[in-house]
């Protein structure tokens, strides 16, 4: 039963782009949310405008070039993947929240920093399905200035990228992380060995914990010892370069 609501969800907001260039994006963006619970607002209004109790549209049914969608209120509805290409087209939003949508995950943010470049708030509170992969990829919405990731139980490193996207966007605030003063280790060895986006330099390719490095020399070649945390060895040779004199 869940797989076939999930699957009349995608059907029923699946794009068409037919409908796009007789509205414009603006509006038909606007339309597909409000017939899904949703509310939208746009430039020079203060109205949220949401589906009457009857079930009609408030909106105009065709296009208005004045129209520019700003502001896009999901929360508590059932928005799939699919729905995020409708607002291919809408540079104007700048307020996105998808709180408590149980379908979110980390590939709606990625569709939002396609087609939503200018945005500076995003709510994606209580949302299961969201993980520290959004929190590396806000750092692409160079406005931002809010983003709310409160009861987000997949975000394991939120006080870590907390830190980094407050330095490349100052004028970000973050509403749902702990402070680092609660951390027990320093920031740096806090990241190095629990997060497995940020790696302050450290090599993915470099073996983990290496215990020991010790190098011995001889005339023939150099010996490169490196002791791993797994009692392993491994054995370098280096010949030395041989040269020749020119007469």
């Amino acid at each position: 039963m869940l797989r076939s609501e999930r699957e009349g969800f995608i059907n029923e907001q699946r794009y068409i782009p037919a409908k796009a260039l007789q509205r414009g994006p603006d509006l038909a963006a606007a339309d597909m949310i409000l017939n899904f619970n949703g509310r939208v607002k746009f430039n020079n209004d203060d109205v949220w405008y949401k589906t009457y109790e009857k079930g009609t549209s408030p909106l105009p049914q065709s296009f208005r070039p004045d129209l520019k969608l700003e502001a896009v209120d999901l929360a508590d509805s059932n928005w799939m993947l699919t729905g995020m290409d409708h607002l291919h087209g809408c540079e104007h939003v700048v307020f996105v929240s998808l709180a408590r949508c149980k379908y979110v995950t980390d590939w709606f943010i990625a569709q939002l920093v396609l087609h939503c470049p200018n945005l500076k708030y995003l709510d994606v509170s209580g949302c299961p399905e969201i993980t520290d992969a959004t929190m590396e990829m806000a750092y692409k919405f160079r406005h931002l200035q809010i983003l709310n990731i409160t009861d987000c139980q997949g975000i394991k490193q939120g006080e870590v990228f907390s830190v980094f996207l407050e330095d490349l966007l100052p004028e970000l605030i973050i509403i749902g992380v702990d402070s680092l003063s609660k951390m027990e280790l320093p920031l740096h060895e806090y990241e190095q060995q629990n997060s497995r986006f940020l790696n302050l330099g450290m090599s993915a390719s470099i073996p983990e914990q290496i215990v020991g490095l010790r190098s011995e020399t001889s005339e023939k070649s150099t010996v490169v010892n490196c002791k791993l945390n797994m009692s392993d060895s491994v054995e370098l040779k280096v010949e030395p370069l041989k040269t020749e004199s020119v007469c």
